[in-house]
């Protein structure tokens, strides 16, 4: 996996990234290529893929990019930007997932989340993320590792809701104590939860 700091990014996997953005556009509703355009409503005004080549470049100029290869070439990508502010908090804020539909299903949605996760427990913040309500498939991923946070209805236009999905601090280090114990789940020698030398104190 690659991870590159904003601005970062070789110009090869950047090429790369640029044509599957573009192959995947329609993959999200409204597509990516109409969202150039802050505050835009009227989704069918523009052609297709206007607006891929701002996306792009704002997304590598600002943002830190996971990849993702697979058989020398780019499988998948995700792209979060820190720190965020959200209602007076700073987070992670996770903005763009994009996988090749040759590589769905194969667990690299996970390996981003893994990889995600890693950082906000290192930067010890939560993780943020959202999408419209009109992107059933981001709104079904995100599902299983967030929670829903807040909508903004008629956010984006009539019928296209807002809608906010956040990942707590506590949360993120309740999971990975739970993948701890159960990668030594059938050890003889467990780790500790204790500090060393700790005792428990009585119930």
């Amino acid at each position: 996996m690659g991870h590159y700091k904003p601005g970062q990014i070789p110009v090869g996997e950047a090429k790369e990234l640029f044509e599957l953005l573009t192959r995947c556009d329609k993959d999200f509703t409204p597509p990516l290529s109409q969202r150039a355009a802050v505050g835009q409503t009227d989704w069918d005004s523009q052609g297709a893929n206007t607006g891929i080549k701002d996306y792009y470049e704002s997304l590598i100029e600002k943002a830190t990019i996971i990849t993702v290869t697979r058989n020398n070439k780019l499988a998948g990508f995700c792209a979060y930007y820190y720190p965020y502010q959200w209602q007076g908090q700073s987070y992670l804020y996770v903005s763009t997932a994009v996988t090749a539909p040759e590589w769905r299903k194969h667990g690299l949605t996970n390996a981003y989340v893994r990889h995600i996760c890693t950082a906000a427990m290192r930067l010890k913040c939560p993780i943020l993320a959202k999408t419209w309500s009109t992107n059933k498939q981001s709104m079904t991923a995100l599902s299983r590792y967030a929670d829903r946070a807040d909508t903004l209805c008629d956010d984006r236009g009539v019928g296209i809701d807002t809608v906010y999905w956040e990942t707590t601090l506590d949360t993120l280090l309740y999971r990975a104590a739970r993948r701890t114990l159960k990668k030594y789940a059938h050890m003889k020698s467990r780790p500790s939860l204790l500090p060393k030398g700790g005792k428990a104190r009585p119930a």
